[in-house]
């Protein structure tokens, strides 16, 4: 059994609206219906909110306890075929800054928080990508396709936590 938690309820995004994710021109995108999913909740919400967070762990547990004690049951898996970008196949006409998601508050500071680990400095940050940042805060995620070194960052990060 595969869990997919790409999907959200609407009852969560009503309660919390901020936890949806954003795009590389700062939209919000609402939950809808999808060709994969047809239930609706797609794209699902950001994880780097908590209620997200606690509501996927909630769900994942009940549906082991529910799975788990049923006999023809082998093995269940808690993230099947994660989606690095969740809207790749959902606009098909969108622009690449349309279909990256997640650009809001708390993905950003994230961010932030896992190249300061992985550079441990400022000055090794500017250096590796030609720039004169003058804080951690001042660091944006690339939101177009063109620059090499924090373009690869931003994957890997994306990468780093989704697997």
């Amino acid at each position: 059994m595969g869990i997919i938690t790409e999907d959200a309820p609407y009852w969560l995004e009503a309660a919390h609206p901020e936890t949806r994710f954003v795009d590389a021109k700062d939209q919000a995108q609402r939950l809808s219906g999808s060709g994969n999913n047809v239930s609706g909740g797609w794209p699902g919400l950001c994880l780097d909110w908590e209620p997200v967070r606690q509501a996927a762990a909630k769900f994942i547990r009940e549906m082991a306890k529910v799975a788990a004690a049923h006999p023809s049951m082998y093995a269940y898996d808690c993230w099947n075929e994660p989606h690095l970008e969740p809207s790749w196949s959902h606009h098909f006409s969108a622009t690449t800054e349309e279909m990256l998601f997640c650009y809001c508050p708390r993905t950003i500071a994230e961010f932030q928080r896992w190249l300061e680990l992985r550079y441990g400095t400022l000055d090794r940050l500017n250096q590796a990508w030609v720039r004169r940042y003058p804080d951690w805060k001042a660091i944006d995620p690339p939101r177009v396709m063109g620059t090499y070194s924090d373009w690869v960052d931003w994957r890997r990060f994306i990468i780093d936590r989704s697997t």
